[in-house]
């Protein structure tokens, strides 16, 4: 079990590291409008999607452990595709770093609390940086000689540091909800200076990560 886990810790934490989601959550927390219900509602959305992309990938590549096991070359060239991928994210994150984003703050001002349910689903759905990430987290967890409750421990474990990050601002507020402001504030100004930043770095490394890998395992 503790073997598992440390395999799967880098891309536990690649996965975790989306900026642009976090960003979306501390704009809707510094909102004048309803900040609480919308920002609950959109990290209820994204972690309902991600547990259920974790049950059902992990229940694939459990029934297809002779394709994807350790000498499958089908998932050699999976990590290959996936790693060029976000290498070629990265590279569409740095020519798009200075976008507008005031269109997207408008918009979600207009949406209704309950309407961010299916927001934070869709972020989760086009979330590449995450996906990518996360499927051969599924494989590692799915090929390992573990038992079923390991199994399944290793999976919530994974789930719930991956959504850490975008419930940690909605936990922030609600155990300050005065003095979390000028946190808040801070952690979106840092954010929207160096987010882009941040974005390219996790793009690039798990790109470079699953590239090098899927050539090692040809």
């Amino acid at each position: 079990m503790l073997s598992l886990l440390a395999d799967i810790l880098p891309l536990m934490l690649a996965a975790a590291s989306n900026p642009a989601v976090i960003s979306i959550v501390v704009l809707l927390l510094t909102a004048s409008d309803r900040p609480l219900p919308r920002a609950i509602a959109f990290v209820a959305g994204f972690a309902l999607v991600l547990v259920a992309l974790g049950v059902v990938g992990l229940l694939l590549f459990r029934s297809s452990r002779e394709t994807f096991g350790t000498g499958g070359a089908l998932f050699a060239w999976l990590d290959i595709v996936l790693g060029v991928v976000m290498l070629a994210g990265a590279a569409v994150t740095y020519l798009r770093r200075n976008a507008a984003t005031g269109g997207a703050d408008r918009l979600l001002g207009r949406m209704r609390p309950a309407a961010f349910v299916g927001v934070g689903a869709a972020f989760m759905v086009t979330n590449t940086s995450a996906i990518v990430a996360y499927l051969p987290l599924l494989r590692e967890i799915a090929i390992a000689p573990v038992s079923h409750a390991e199994r399944a421990v290793a999976l919530a474990l994974s789930d719930l540091v991956i959504v850490a990050p975008i419930a940690g601002p909605v936990l922030i507020r609600l155990a300050a909800p005065r003095s979390s402001e000028r946190a808040l504030g801070a952690i979106r100004r840092f954010l929207d200076r160096f987010g882009y930043l941040i974005a390219i770095a996790v793009f690039g490394a798990i790109g470079g990560f699953l590239l090098i890998r899927g050539l090692v395992r040809l």
